[in-house]
């Protein structure tokens, strides 16, 4: 009789067990079952550029929705599209789709959004002094290519709309333009490129005085590894020192009587030197900037 009850109650309890796990798998979101239809988000490469600009997100057509941005549930939007703008780039968007009672969200799509450097504007043949004859080439890097427009002053030159722009004269330049990808997106430098030509002399051996200048060495500022003298060549021989911004000597050298040129070798560290030269009666200094070469 033990032995009967006993199988019984063990009968009893592996069924019950059976049953227990039966319902676990059913209701466990692995066991539900998925839904036939597949809904998909279209376009899935929008990309707005900065100045603005709109379009629609679709899904195919079923009986009810609900669209997310970046997984928050958005109220109120229920229909098969959804609108969106500039504002929404860099957002993640998806819908839930339902069918026969039957409910399955899309795989998310970005709306992204164009973004540009600020313009900026290279320089030419610059060098000071700037002397009057020389030419200063100004370009407007890409991508802005479109709608440039050139002003001296805040006022348009006219025709000026390419993006070099070549200056002779005194003036203070700016520039405006526009990417190709987004022609509308109208940026300003933002800042104004001041240029003041000077008289110089026109040749190493010209005489400076006649501009009531004195000699002077160039290019200023220096990019290469040697320095010439401008103006009045001294009949005797000249000394000629190079010191850092600290005062300290880096470079001595004695030029010949009726040289004019001098080999750099104070180092290439870019900054501001005085150069003092001496011709047997008078002490000249001059300041000279290094650029990175």
């Amino acid at each position: 009789m033990f032995e009967h009850r006993n199988r019984s109650f063990w009968g009893s309890l592996v069924q019950l067990m059976g049953f227990l796990a039966a319902w676990l798998f059913l209701m466990s979101p692995s066991a539900t079952a998925q839904c036939t239809h597949n809904p998909t988000v279209t376009p899935n490469n929008l990309i707005f550029c900065p100045s603005g600009g709109f379009d629609t997100l679709w899904t195919q057509n079923y009986q009810g929705y609900q669209w997310f941005k970046d997984g928050v549930l958005q109220v109120g939007d229920t229909l098969r599209y959804r609108r969106v703008t500039h504002l929404d780039a860099g957002s993640m968007f998806s819908v839930d789709a339902t069918l026969n009672g039957c409910t399955e969200r899309s795989p998310q799509v970005m709306v992204d959004g164009w973004v540009f450097l600020l313009p900026v504007v290279a320089t030419d043949g610059l060098r000071f002094p700037l002397c009057i004859g020389d030419t200063l080439r100004l370009r407007l890097l890409p991508p802005y290519t479109m709608h440039i427009q050139w002003t001296n002053g805040g006022i348009p030159i006219p025709g000026a709309t390419d993006d070099t722009l070549i200056v002779t004269t005194d003036g203070d330049y700016s520039v405006s333009g526009a990417p190709e990808l987004c022609p509308a997106f109208l940026q300003q430098l933002g800042v104004t490129l001041s240029y003041r030509f000077v008289p110089c002399p026109n040749s190493i051996n010209e005489n400076a005085s006649a501009f009531g200048l004195g000699p002077f060495w160039y290019p200023n500022p220096l990019m290469g590894k040697h320095l010439y003298l401008r103006g009045e060549i001294p009949a005797k021989n000249l000394a000629v020192k190079i010191l850092d911004a600290m005062g300290r000597c880096l470079q001595e050298e004695v030029l010949p009587a009726g040289s004019s040129v001098l080999e750099w070798k104070a180092g290439e560290l870019p900054g501001l030197y005085t150069v003092v030269w001496h011709d047997g009666q008078r002490t000249r200094t001059q300041r000279l900037a290094v650029q990175a070469r």
